[in-house]
């Protein structure tokens, strides 16, 4: 077999695997995301409250939702746009990724004349500082990719979660059935991703698609520490017992490691992000029409703990969802190169 079938076939073999994993983690921990988004989008105004209330703690949210919502599908509202996302921007991520990481490979092993093939290369090898920043870059110029063509992806998913489904149980809940029925429907733009993509055209054009892409380039950065990182703590691992494989246990610590500092920096960004892509962004007193400026009235109006705002719901989805990606992950890529 040469040398560029077993490199293409070993990229192959790791999108596989991301994209199999990040659609599982992805569905298991959806309702956590929906609240999660929900509370990086208010930022103390009425105009973004959710269900009438500002959220205080994670079980009133849910409480809320299921109450004013209904108890199942409001949670679940965009799944299948996550989930889409999820497998394209993780394939995308991945097949770029793996593939900068051969081609290094290969040029490192000419240049040393080694002889040996690209894909044969042990991952222990890439245990050391340098190579954690050079696979960085590598990460950087694939999460950025990514982010540029998924970004509509994720405008139309975070308008999906934010827009909510209908105020009538909260009326007949404190007004009687009657008012319930008489009030108006509220007029629900985003119900479907097709009618979410073609509202959101209607109103700013093909460019608003790409709505906060500065915001979520940018999360690409700490973002790309997410796979050099835990290949590296991964490597150290290896290297420290001698062994050619983690047990799942092991990649559960090393990706909970990994996802728990990367949170803490890039959640300022993820806050950012969300608040430039709501439905709602430029309503009320308070408006977000650009990164920079949406970054000056975050800190004006609320300072550090706005930026943060959200972070609990944030560690509970984000931290779970990436140890059972990357358990996934790993299992999915023993069976796929069984094949």
């Amino acid at each position: 077999m040469s040398t560029t079938h077993q490199t293409d076939k070993s990229k192959v073999q790791h999108t596989l695997a991301t994209q199999c994993a990040t659609a599982v983690s992805t569905i298991t921990l959806y309702p956590l995301d929906v609240v999660k988004m929900r509370f990086m989008s208010q930022d103390g105004t009425a105009v973004r409250h959710h269900n009438a209330h500002y959220y205080r703690s994670i079980l009133s949210a849910f409480r809320l939702i299921a109450t004013q919502e209904g108890r199942v599908a409001p949670f679940f509202r965009g799944c299948h746009v996550a989930v889409s996302g999820s497998v394209c921007a993780w394939g995308i991520f991945m097949y770029i990724y793996r593939w900068e990481c051969a081609l290094y490979t290969a040029y490192t092993e000419r240049r040393a004349a080694r002889g040996a093939s690209a894909s044969s290369t042990n991952l222990v090898d890439f245990a050391t500082l340098g190579d954690l920043l050079q696979r960085f870059g590598f990460s950087s110029i694939a999460s950025c990719t990514s982010a540029l063509l998924c970004n509509p992806i994720w405008l139309i998913k975070t308008r999906m979660q934010l827009e909510e489904a209908s105020c009538r149980r909260y009326l007949a809940a404190h007004e009687g059935e009657a008012g319930a029925a008489a009030a108006p429907r509220p007029v629900r733009h985003f119900a479907t991703f097709r009618g979410g993509l073609m509202h959101s055209v209607r109103e700013g054009g093909l460019r608003s698609l790409w709505r906060g892409v500065s915001a979520q380039m940018l999360l690409g950065v700490p973002m790309s520490f997410h796979f050099p990182l835990y290949d590296t703590i991964k490597c150290s691992v290896l290297r420290l017992s001698h062994r050619e494989s983690l047990n799942s246990i092991e990649v559960a610590v090393c990706s909970f490691i990994t996802r728990v500092l990367l949170l803490l920096i890039s959640h300022p960004i993820m806050v950012l992000k969300t608040r430039l892509q709501d439905h709602r962004a430029r309503l009320g007193e308070v408006q977000y029409k650009s990164f920079a400026q949406a970054a000056v009235t975050v800190w004006r109006n609320g300072g550090v703990r706005d930026f943060y705002r959200g972070l609990v719901p944030s560690l509970a989805q984000s931290v779970p969802r990436s140890v059972l990606m990357f358990v996934l992950y790993e299992q999915f890529l023993k069976v796929i190169k069984q094949f």
